[in-house]
């Protein structure tokens, strides 16, 4: 009930801070708010009792809000829940979180965070942006459970269970289609052109290093873009 009043109370706010009703976005009607209340939502805070923390960062960090229209940004304290996959914002005493439609993204702690939907999913959801181009390149945060040892108690060690997060690597093609990225390197350097092949082998270039990987991917963008 208090989530609701939650929710109802943002909604009117919103409704009288702006008179352009609401946008219909992935078959959800979105209010559209103020430059300190941008697309939001009532989140889940019913999270499970973990050792270690669901978030990138517990701490509320200042987030730059890019808004649908790209031309207003928002400035926010925010986090990120890998359990959730939801960038929660701080409002007042509460926290909320932003909707993951198409045309926002979320500056946070040197990172920017974009939805994007990746199937066989329904549920569009927030993943970091690690490359934008004809090849684009993205991590998605999600958390592994580890189970405590059933006889933890009898053998007196920790009798919770603990929470890692774990980090999932996409591309996108040309045809915008959205894949997981294959993790043996002679399948990602197919991915590539010849002459970006060839500049992997004369960089030595390990695919499998993330930083590597955004550059072959960038000299990929690059070079096709210069041949139109």
């Amino acid at each position: 009930m208090r989530y609701l009043l939650l929710v109802l109370a943002l909604s009117t706010q919103l409704a009288i801070a702006q008179q352009s009703g609401d946008v219909n976005e992935e078959n959800a009607t979105l209010a559209i708010g103020t430059e300190q209340a941008p697309f939001i939502r009532a989140t889940s805070k019913s999270l499970p009792e973990l050792d270690g923390s669901v978030y990138l960062n517990e701490e509320w960090t200042q987030a730059r809000v890019t808004t649908l229209s790209k031309k207003k940004i928002v400035t926010l304290l925010a986090r990120f829940n890998a359990y959730t996959q939801e960038i929660e914002i701080l409002k007042e005493n509460d926290f909320v979180s932003l909707e993951p439609v198409a045309g926002i993204s979320v500056e946070l702690e040197s990172k920017k965070f974009v939805p994007i939907k990746i199937t066989p999913s329904a549920k569009t959801t927030f993943v970091e942006s690690l490359l934008q181009g004809k090849l684009s390149l993205y991590k998605a945060y999600d958390v592994k459970i580890i189970k405590a040892a059933s006889d933890a108690s009898l053998l007196n060690i920790e009798n919770k269970d603990r929470v890692v997060i774990k980090e999932k690597l996409y591309f996108r093609n040309m045809d915008g289609v959205i894949n997981t990225l294959p993790k043996k390197s002679k399948s990602l350097l197919a991915l590539l052109d010849k002459p970006t092949q060839v500049f992997v082998k004369k960089e030595k270039l390990s695919l499998k290093k993330e930083a590597d990987l955004i550059r072959a991917f960038q000299f990929y963008n690059d070079n096709n873009n210069a041949a139109q």
